[in-house]
């Protein structure tokens, strides 16, 4: 997992041979979200089909879908894969 830092936001990068690169992004308080274009191609849909599915209140915004432990949780068992 490559981690990156800026100003606002830790971007962890995910990486797996069969499904690429997934980034999440944690911001300074806790709030975990993934990057709409990644999870879009990870599940074979165009990025507008994966906004439709997320919802617009979840959409353009560090929506919070989880702790970065289980991100961490979730990086484990993809690298079992």
């Amino acid at each position: 997992m490559a981690e990156r830092k800026n100003d606002n936001m830790i971007e962890h990068a995910f990486e797996h041979p069969e499904f690429g690169t997934l980034r999440v992004y944690e911001s300074p308080d806790g709030r975990v979200s993934f990057n709409l274009e990644d999870v879009a191609r990870v599940l074979g849909l165009t990025p507008e089909e994966a906004a439709e599915l997320a919802g617009p209140e979840n959409v353009g915004s560090a929506a919070p879908v989880s702790t970065i432990e289980d991100v961490r949780a979730f990086d484990a068992l993809i690298e079992a894969l």
